[in-house]
């Protein structure tokens, strides 16, 4: 199990059976990549939910072999994105058009 450090883009997120989350984003050393978050919403989860909003910067740690985050921080927190639904719907829109364009 090698664990590795880089910074992320979040692009998409997505709920999955069991509890576990799916997350596409587009990072500094891997390029896109989905990763599995589990127990997201569990009381004693050490990974916030605000961080995993659409374009949120993020420095992550990640295990390599089963795509699984064990950390996230993050880099740049969005002041204004998640209040303005006009500025949300763009952030939902670019993201959408990241996903699809970037390899």
């Amino acid at each position: 199990m090698s664990l590795e450090k880089t910074q992320a883009i979040v692009l998409l997120r997505s709920e999955m059976p069991q509890g576990k989350t799916l997350v596409l984003m587009y990072t500094e050393k891997f390029g896109r990549q989905s990763y599995v978050i589990r127990g997201l919403y569990a009381k004693k989860s050490l990974i916030k939910n605000s961080f995993l909003e659409p374009l949120s910067l993020l420095e992550i740690v990640v295990e390599t072999k089963n795509h699984y985050l064990k950390e996230i921080n993050c880099v740049f927190p969005f002041t204004e994105i998640p209040f303005s639904a006009a500025r949300r719907a763009v952030a939902l829109f670019l993201a959408e058009i990241l996903s699809k364009v970037l390899c």
